[in-house]
């Protein structure tokens, strides 16, 4: 019988199972449990409605902050397409300026993706505003 092989915190069985052992506990003078309280702030209240919503409608997202967004929304599983869309989450009746505007639509072309502005309206409904850039 051959004796157990460690790597990396696991045992590695006679079968080749995985077997995971804990190095650290919780720390037991910690008495007070604090309530999750998310989301709790109006951007993360946006963004969890934005991310709920395309879910809810068949798309994947993940984090968007590579590209310069919240969220890239992909029509299928992550691992088998490229996204199609970047969410960018705003307040409803925050006023931009020209120049974020122009950034925003100039940033769906270079990454080959169409921007999403994305807000809650006054009754707590997504709603959002494709960007695309158009040559002359």
């Amino acid at each position: 019988m051959d004796l157990p092989m460690t790597q990396a915190g696991c045992t590695v069985t006679d079968n080749g199972c995985l077997i995971q052992l804990f190095t650290e506990t919780v720390n037991p003078d910690m008495t007070e449990v604090n309530d999750w309280s998310f989301p709790s702030t109006d951007q993360e209240r946006i963004r969890a409605a934005v991310f709920l919503h395309f879910w809810e409608q068949g798309y994947y997202l993940t984090s968007g902050m590579k590209f310069g967004g919240d969220f890239l929304i992909y029509k299928g599983d992550p691992l088998l397409y490229h996204s199609t869309f970047i969410a960018v989450c705003l307040p409803y009746q925050k006023s931009m300026s020209t120049q974020m505007i122009i950034s925003y639509g100039r940033l769906g072309p270079i990454v080959k993706k169409t921007v999403l502005l994305c807000s809650l309206d006054d009754q707590g409904n997504v709603r959002s505003v494709s960007l695309q850039w158009s040559g002359i």
